[in-house]
C-alpha cells in the first residue's frame, strides 16, 4: 500500500496498486522515509468478514454507494492486496480478545492496540473491560516490551475524528490530528491529550 502525498511524495510501498490519496494537512513530526518493520496482524470483530470470498468482497462492497466510483476502485485494490497477504480476524468480542492478546507482551517490539470507529458501539460492559486489560498490560510494558494505544474515534464536543495516542512506559499521551469519519481530509496537529 502506498499514500500519494499532494506534493508528489509517495509512502510506502510506490509499486502498490492500492494507493491512499489522504488529504493531509501538514504532516506528521515523524521521519516517514524510515521504514518500519511489521512483526504480525491480528484482529476482531463480533461479525468478521472473510474479503478473501466472493461473499465477503460482494458484502463489503455493498457498502460502496454506485457513484462513488474512486471509493469502489479503492476497495477493490485492498481486496487484491487482503488476498495476497490475508490477516486472520477472529470472531470475538474485543475486551475478551484484548484480554488473551495482551497477556503477555513480546520482547523486542512495539505492541500496538488500534481501533477505529467502534468505541461508541461497544457496551459500557465491554468498554470498562477493555480499558481494564489495556491498564493491565500497561502496568506491565517494559522498554523492551512496550505498548501504543492509538485510536480513530469521533469526539461529541466538536463532531471531528480524533487520532490519539497512548504510549507505556513512556507515558506519552498524545492527539495526533483530526479529521471526518472517512478520515478525509485529516490535520495533523500534535497537542497533549488528557
Amino acid at each position: 500500500m502506498a499514500y500519494q502525498l499532494a506534493d508528489g511524495t509517495a509512502l510506502g510501498d510506490p509499486s502498490s496498486e492500492l494507493r491512499l490519496n489522504p488529504e493531509w494537512t501538514g504532516l506528521p513530526p515523524a521521519d516517514l522515509d524510515r521504514p518500519l518493520a511489521l512483526e504480525s496482524r491480528a484482529g476482531c470483530d463480533t461479525h468478521p468478514v472473510d474479503v478473501t470470498t466472493k461473499a465477503g468482497q460482494l458484502h463489503l462492497s455493498s457498502y460502496v454507494w454506485a457513484d462513488m466510483v474512486p471509493r469502489m476502485e479503492r476497495l477493490r485494490a485492498a481486496i487484491r492486496l487482503a488476498e495476497t497477504d490475508p490477516v486472520q480476524v477472529e470472531r470475538a468480542d474485543g475486551s475478551e480478545w484484548l484480554e488473551r492478546r495482551l497477556a503477555e507482551l513480546p520482547e523486542g517490539v512495539l505492541t500496538v492496540v488500534w481501533h477505529s470507529v467502534m468505541w461508541q458501539y461497544a457496551s459500557p460492559a465491554q468498554r470498562e473491560r477493555g480499558r481494564a486489560a489495556l491498564a493491565g498490560a500497561a502496568a506491565r510494558a517494559t522498554e523492551s516490551a512496550p505498548l501504543a494505544l492509538l485510536v480513530y474515534e469521533p469526539r461529541r464536543a466538536n463532531g471531528n475524528f480524533e487520532l490519539l495516542l497512548k504510549l507505556w512506559p513512556a507515558g506519552l499521551s498524545l492527539r495526533l490530528g483530526h479529521g471526518w469519519g472517512h478520515g478525509l481530509p485529516f490535520t495533523w496537529e500534535e497537542q497533549p491529550w488528557g
